[in-house]
Order: C-alpha cells, then sequence, then structure tokens
C-alpha cells in the first residue's frame, strides 16, 4: 500500500505547513508518505495526475476535508468515479478518525473512505433554492 498527500494551497497556509500536516498524519497512520501533490489552481489538474498513478489499495491522504469541497460537483463526480473504480481509500487530516482507520482492516479502510465521499459529495452539490 503507498500514502499520497494531497492539498489545495489557499489563503496564507504555506506549502511547508501543509508538508507538515500530510506527513504527522502519516505518521500517526503508521505510514510513510510516498510523495504530496500541492494544488494551486481552480482546476484540479494535478490530483488528476495523482489519481492515474494510483493502485488499488492505495491511499489519498488529504491535508483537509475543504480541499475536496472546493472542487465543483463535475469535477468531484470524476475524482471519485476514479477512488471508488480503483478502490483507493481516502483519509483526511482533520479527521482523526479516518486517519487512524489506515491502521485498521482493508475493510475499515473502504468504509470510512466511502463515508468521507459521501460527506464530500453532499458538501460540493449546488444549493437549490
Amino acid at each position: 500500500m503507498s500514502l499520497f498527500g494531497y492539498a489545495s494551497i489557499h489563503g496564507d497556509e504555506g506549502k511547508a505547513q501543509l508538508q507538515a500536516r500530510l506527513a504527522g498524519s502519516a505518521r500517526v497512520a503508521g505510514l510513510e508518505l510516498d510523495s504530496v501533490t500541492f494544488e494551486e489552481t481552480a482546476e484540479p489538474i494535478q490530483l488528476l495526475k495523482m489519481l492515474d498513478n494510483l493502485k488499488s489499495g492505495d491511499v489519498l491522504l488529504l491535508s483537509k476535508v475543504y480541499d475536496f469541497t472546493r472542487l465543483s460537483s463535475e469535477h468531484f463526480d470524476q475524482v471519485s468515479q476514479v477512488l471508488v473504480e480503483k478502490q483507493v481509500s481516502i483519509a483526511a487530516c482533520d479527521i482523526l478518525d479516518s486517519v487512524i482507520s489506515l491502521r485498521s482492516s482493508d475493510k475499515a479502510r473502504y468504509l470510512t473512505s466511502q463515508v468521507l465521499i459521501d460527506m464530500i459529495a453532499h458538501q460540493t452539490q449546488p444549493a437549490t433554492a
């Protein structure tokens, strides 16, 4: 299993701070962070490139759940489809239980990932009046 990180740059948060958050959470999960991609544009180009390299059983570690909620509904649908098809687990540094679940069985990782994907999908849906 390989662990990959993803973080959006926003506000005054620097790359070093994001790297530290991802690396710290990886250590909590008992894993080594293989690589980190920092997305600096509104388009999820780097994230999609990273997903192309992931294999079944790999893990995508988000700096924050918010990093995914910034995606448009269309981009999120595209990303979540790849995650589900490739059976890539995800965890978010700001949701400690999801990071800890990376130390658990494959089933626990998968279920946690599905909860996160569903939660993020709900947040990326456009509001209806």
